[in-house]
């Protein structure tokens, strides 16, 4: 089988304020192709339905909603209502700090689509933002924009924060440990896999960590590891021509038959069958 080319990774296409708006869901067709992006993307959707695919999970986003994307996230735009309406706002990772990146990575794979009251504050500041953005020769159009961004961007992340997947309060220590966790589980997976080893860097007992994560994500700490690896090993699959074997030793495995009995039973599939079944199904969507 002849391999797919390495992922589409699109990169400096903002301009120097950092942030750009385009008002409407059209989606070209460029758009539909899977891709990742540099920078943060955010759907606000005012109206209709919108259909897409974000590392290998597929997100229903009926408006009024929010849905996002962080930098890295091989995604793509399936479909999206005639009557669809709203805004696409890209974001440079450098507007989204603090407390606000550590929310949006807190939830990504977990919710990135959230529904929205409406009438929402966020509604109302768009033409705003939009406004600034397309203003000329103002003196004080960067930092103006900058400052209406980072304001909405806070607005998206105070909302997320409303939807507790796990229905408990997790305080503000435990969404601290988690981020942490998620942070480690990203730089890691390939030599970490015990929940153990994990809860030794960060200082604190498994039963904590577990405790920590679960209250904020509503999965255990072991399901983060497994996702991290599996996330992996369907972009090698998809995207490589590696095989079984050396993908099993690419995210540390020495035994290549526990790797695939291990993706088998979080996957339903083989490697094998999952690099067949989404290699045709890619002719038909690409």
């Amino acid at each position: 089988m002849k391999a797919q080319p390495p992922i589409p990774l699109h990169g400096k296409e903002l301009q120097d304020l950092g942030v750009e708006m385009k008002e409407g869901t059209y989606i070209h067709e460029g758009m539909r192709h899977i891709h990742r992006d540099e920078h943060y993307v955010f759907l606000l959707l005012t109206a209709g339905e919108f259909l897409l695919e974000i590392d290998f999970i597929e997100w229903r986003v009926t408006a009024p909603a929010l849905c996002f994307i962080s930098p890295g996230q091989v995604h793509r735009y399936i479909r999206q209502e005639h009557h669809s309406n709203g805004w696409f706002v890209f974001a440079d990772p450098g507007l989204v700090r603090g407390k606000c990146r550590d929310v949006f990575e807190n939830y990504q794979r977990v919710q990135q689509q959230f529904p929205l009251p409406q009438p929402h504050a966020v509604f109302l500041s768009m033409p705003v933002l939009q406004h600034a953005l397309e203003a000329t020769n103002h003196p004080l159009k960067k930092q103006i924009v900058s400052s209406l961004a980072e304001g909405i961007l806070g607005l998206f992340a105070a909302e997320i924060m409303q939807h507790d997947l796990s229905h408990t309060a997790a305080t503000s220590q435990r969404q601290t440990i988690t981020v942490k966790f998620r942070k480690l589980v990203k730089k890691k997976f390939k030599e970490l896999k015990q929940v153990q080893q994990y809860a030794e860097l960060l200082h604190i007992t498994p039963l904590y960590l577990n405790e920590c994560v679960k209250a904020t994500t509503g999965f255990p700490a072991s399901h983060w590891i497994s996702e991290e690896v599996l996330l992996e090993s369907r972009r090698l699959l998809y995207y490589t021509r590696l095989d079984a074997k050396q993908i099993a030793f690419e995210l540390g495995y020495e035994d290549a038959a526990y790797f695939s009995r291990l993706f088998k039973k979080h996957t339903g599939v083989s490697p094998l069958a999952f690099r067949t079944r989404n290699h045709e199904l890619s002719k038909d969507t690409h």
